[in-house]
């Protein structure tokens, strides 16, 4: 049978304190420095993705203005852009109701009668301004 083992009869009674502890506990400064890395990696890489999302959403809808693009995050990037995309989608679909000219100004349609010459159809035209034209 085998003798069991006799404990240290006399522990060291002075350790040096200044000695450090003999466990694997890492250094704290070194874990913060290794986490401050980590979440600067990580910050770059989300940064790269956001900018090239940006620009592939810039590539595909061109005929947004540039301020839709001008998003701090992801969310607020694709509501820019969605929201932009459905207004243009229901100006496209329902367009504006009045006759524009190219001078400006809406363009009025009004009947006038045969026959109405000079003065007269000047005052003619005064005194019926057309649909949308009152006052």
């Amino acid at each position: 049978m085998a003798e069991d083992p006799k404990p240290d009869p006399k522990p060291d009674p002075d350790p040096d304190p200044k000695a450090a502890p003999a466990t694997n506990t890492p250094d704290p400064q070194a874990v913060i420095a290794d986490l401050q890395r980590q979440l600067e990696e990580a910050t770059g890489s989300v940064q790269t993705a956001f900018n090239a999302t940006r620009d592939a959403l810039r590539a595909a809808n061109p005929n947004l203005p540039p301020t839709v693009f001008e998003a701090d995050n992801l969310e607020a990037l694709t509501a820019n852009v969605e929201a932009h995309k459905a207004t243009a989608a229901h100006i496209i679909a329902n367009p504006p109701k009045t006759n524009v000219n190219p001078g400006g100004g809406d363009t009025r349609v009004v009947q006038v009668p045969d026959g109405l010459r000079g003065a007269n159809r000047i005052q003619f035209a005064l005194n019926n301004p057309g649909p949308g034209m009152t006052e």
